[in-house]
């Protein structure tokens, strides 16, 4: 069957679509690294020139992807803290947060955005230049900072721009944390990478607050 070609918007987006859902189902089931071009074009049903037409280069299809499964997330996780009421206790945030992360996608038993994150996105942004890289993360920007300044006011204890500065090593966490692809553990296996993320997420906002009772229990000396 010959493959037509895509003319309105609709169809543009809905062809760009097809090919980051046929990429994202290829890195279920083999490293990044196995992965080429023309598998995906494939797995989408159209030819490899069509592709290039819509993401010049494999890093930039998957920083993509990588970068809409994150303002996926972080659309979510601002919904929850938006229906939450200030102040919240930091165990209750992090419980919060942990729940967003596990009702993301996971095919195959595998959360894709942590899939993704483990192939750090700057070793993505490398093969592309600037224009290109801010083409693809300008929206990521407003969602980080939509979701931290909700972060912000919900923890009494936090100063002005250390929403920001969590949201940030809690992606950090992510990329870096030790089993973050082991979703599904086996039985003889206590190791889950939610709950290990959740635990020092904990173990750093209980600095935070410890730090700021401190100061505000010190009495001021006057002049």
């Amino acid at each position: 069957m010959p493959r037509t070609r895509a003319i309105s918007p609709a169809q543009k987006d809905a062809r760009r679509n097809a090919i980051l859902h046929a990429a994202a189902e290829l890195f279920q089931n083999a490293p990044y690294e196995q992965i080429i071009m023309q598998q995906i074009a494939d797995r989408a049903g159209l030819a490899k020139g069509t592709l290039f037409l819509y993401f010049e280069s494999k890093e930039q299809l998957f920083l993509t992807l990588t970068v809409e499964n994150l303002n996926r997330w972080l659309d979510d996780l601002s919904a929850d803290l938006h229906a939450q009421t200030p102040p919240l206790m930091t165990l209750a945030f992090t419980r919060l947060v942990e729940r967003s992360l596990r009702r993301q996608p996971a095919p195959a038993g595998q959360t894709i955005l942590l899939r993704l994150l483990s192939l750090h996105p700057t070793r993505l942004t490398q093969a592309l230049n600037s224009d290109s890289i801010d083409k693809i993360t300008r929206p990521l920007h407003v969602s980080l900072q939509t979701t931290a300044d909700l972060i912000e006011s919900r923890l009494p204890y936090l100063q002005p721009g250390q929403g920001q500065v969590i949201l940030r090593r809690m992606i950090a966490l992510l990329i870096g944390l030790p089993g973050s692809l082991t979703l599904t553990p086996a039985e003889d296996s206590p190791s889950d990478v939610f709950a290990e993320f959740s635990a020092v997420l904990n173990l750093q906002l209980y600095a935070l607050e410890t730090l700021h009772r401190r100061k505000s229990a010190t009495p001021t000396t006057a002049n």
